[in-house]
């Protein structure tokens, strides 16, 4: 009995060792990535598209990557840091492939932008006056609902609903208010 173990454990160990190894030939190319750099430390977000881009926040602001080229949409650091997007917190699609950017300026107040893909601009959604501001809660997660209701949770136990047919905003608290 102990003879046919070490026989089949023998012919296991050795026999394994003279399988065929099959080898990958991968390709690569060397990307010159100069935004790498500009990457924020603050908030490491990174998106996405049904298209298959990778979209994350950068010092300048909207950045995109397709597996071979970087591609900021927003070049104006100055304009980038007063829209939120060099410090972007949560991101959706809608269903015509359109961004809804949930942003953080550097003073700490929430932004809501909207990315349209097709004309490449940026466009700063304003609810300031209108029922609700955004100003009230900082911003965690958001999703396009079915109808293109923007729907936004916030760290405190609420959310808000953005409405783009008429720009207003509600903020509906969940439980108790930690705050």
């Amino acid at each position: 009995m102990r003879i046919i173990v070490v026989i089949i454990f023998s012919s296991l160990v050795f026999g394994a060792s003279a399988q065929d190894r099959a080898y990958i030939d991968v390709k690569y190319k060397k990307l010159n990535l100069p935004l790498v750099t500009s990457l924020t430390d603050t908030n490491a977000f990174f998106f996405f598209s049904s298209d298959n881009l990778l979209w994350f926040s950068t010092r300048q602001g909207l950045t995109s990557f397709d597996g071979t080229e970087i591609i900021s949409y927003y070049p104006d650091t100055s304009k980038s840091i007063k829209y939120g997007l060099s410090n972007i917190v949560a991101m959706a699609e809608d269903k015509n492939k359109n961004f809804w950017i949930a942003g953080q300026t550097s003073d700490g107040r929430p932004t809501l932008t909207y990315f349209d893909t097709k004309s490449k601009k940026i466009s700063k959604i304003s609810t300031d006056g209108k029922r609700k501001s955004l100003n009230e809660r900082l911003i965690k997660d958001m999703l396009i609902e079915s109808s293109g209701l923007v729907i936004m949770s916030t760290y405190n136990n609420g959310f808000y609903i953005y409405d783009p047919r008429d720009s207003t905003v509600e903020y509906h608290q969940i439980g108790d208010d930690p705050d």
